[in-house]
Formats: C-alpha cells, structure tokens, sequence
C-alpha cells in the first residue's frame, strides 16, 4: 500500500485515488456524498499485480445491504489468492469507511484542508477522513470450521 502512496503518477495510484474505481475514489468520486458509511472490502494479497480494485471489491452499505456485487472482496480461506504469501498460512482482509459524520475528538476546523477558505456546503474543503480496519487471520491455528471463519469475514462493522 505504500508504494502506491509514494508515487502519485503510478497508475495504481490514479485508480485507487483519482478514478472511482479503487478504494479512495469511490468516496472521493462525484458521487462520494451519497456513499458515506459504505463498506470498501477487500482481501489483501501482494502477490497480485492489481491493488484493491473496484471489481476485486465487495460494497456493502452498515446494514449489510450489498451495492456492488461484481467483485468477492472478501477473503475465502478455501482459495489460495486470499492468502497473503504463497505459504497460505496469513489471510488479511481491509475494510475501509469514510465516515459520513466528523471524528469524535476532531475539534473545529480540524477536518478542513489546510490552505483552503470555509465555504458553506462546499465539500471540497473537507479533508478525506477514512476507518480502515485490517483483520489478519491465521486459520491453521483455530480450531474453527473453515465455514465460521468465512462467515466471520462476512460481518459488517
């Protein structure tokens, strides 16, 4: 993930920031306002070219109802590609939200661009704030069912 943040000519920059085809851009898009709350799921694996696209995702709005439903971004402990090295012994899966209320502990002015003016209904002053949530697994050291492990992946937060 560093990588991609490093560089912002790199193309997997362009499209999980600037396109509204990676984990950034679908909040950052045009219509980013109406998916506050969304859950962007995604399984982590570095072994893959592609970083977290939009096809590779699953989208789920907080009461669990699905909006996209091309892509399984959630991690399947049955599939090699889930696993994060070619051992298959670390799943990791990401869950990102951009929160649609401010920050609890945030303070005044706290969440508007440095350098920027305060206009009104203008969203474009408002830095981005995201939750993401990492949860790693090591399923060969539970003695739960492959099924509960999968169910447990599938929760929203």
């Amino acid at each position: 993930m560093k990588k991609i943040f490093d560089n912002d000519t790199d193309q997997d920059y362009v499209d999980a920031v600037i396109e509204g085809t990676g984990m950034f851009g679908y909040y950052l898009s045009q219509a980013g306002s109406t998916n506050r709350d969304d859950q962007y799921i995604f399984c982590y694996n570095a072994r893959l070219n592609s970083f977290a696209k939009l096809n590779q995702a699953s989208i789920v709005k907080p009461n669990g109802g699905t909006v996209m439903t091309t892509g399984s971004g959630y991690c399947d402990i049955s599939k090699t590609e889930s696993y994060s090295s070619a051992r298959s012994n670390s799943v990791t899966q990401i869950n990102i939200t951009r929160p649609s209320r401010v920050v609890v502990g945030q303070g005044g002015f706290k969440s508007v661009t440095q350098g920027s003016g305060i206009q009104a209904n203008e969203p474009s002053n408002e830095s981005a704030v995201f939750n993401i949530r990492s949860t790693s697994i090591l399923p060969s050291l539970s003695n739960a069912s492959k099924e509960d492990i999968n169910d447990c992946l599938k929760k929203t937060y």
